[in-house]
């Protein structure tokens, strides 16, 4: 007879595991895929900790405008994946060098981070911010 077993490497294949059971392995589970079909891929909704097998409304962070800065904040929960905001102006080209963080006296909780773009921004629509996370290891 001939015994199976999985090895959970890291995390992420415990989350996988624990969130998608017997499927952890399937497409659907897969980083990029879209389990909940909410939009958010399953590596960002591990990444911020939403349940990936429920569809969520609300975004889990969205840019702010603060003293005419386009300002994000967020909490790195996981450690196996790296979180990067990015700027653009025209939604086609995406950087970090316009982004800046922003030190907060007293985050809450103590763990977030923000960061905001370093132009002041007096209008809706003259800059963008995004959250870029990925897997600071390969993955499937």
């Amino acid at each position: 007879s001939e015994t199976k077993f999985t090895v959970l490497a890291g995390p992420i294949d415990q989350w996988r595991s624990r969130t998608f059971g017997d499927a952890a392995g399937e497409p659907a589970a897969a980083d990029q895929a879209d389990w909940d079909g909410d939009g958010r891929s399953n590596l960002r909704e591990y990444a911020l900790q939403l349940d990936a097998r429920r569809a969520e409304t609300i975004p889990p962070q969205s840019p702010v405008l603060l003293d005419h800065h386009l300002t994000l904040s967020y909490v790195p929960l996981v450690p196996d994946v790296t979180y990067t905001l990015e700027a653009s102006t025209d939604l086609l080209r995406w950087e970090t060098t316009g982004v800046e963080a922003v030190p907060l006296a007293q985050p809450i909780p103590p763990t977030q981070l923000t960061f905001r773009y370093q132009n002041s921004v007096l209008l809706p629509g003259e800059a963008f911010l995004r959250l870029k996370i990925t897997r600071t290891n390969a993955g499937p």
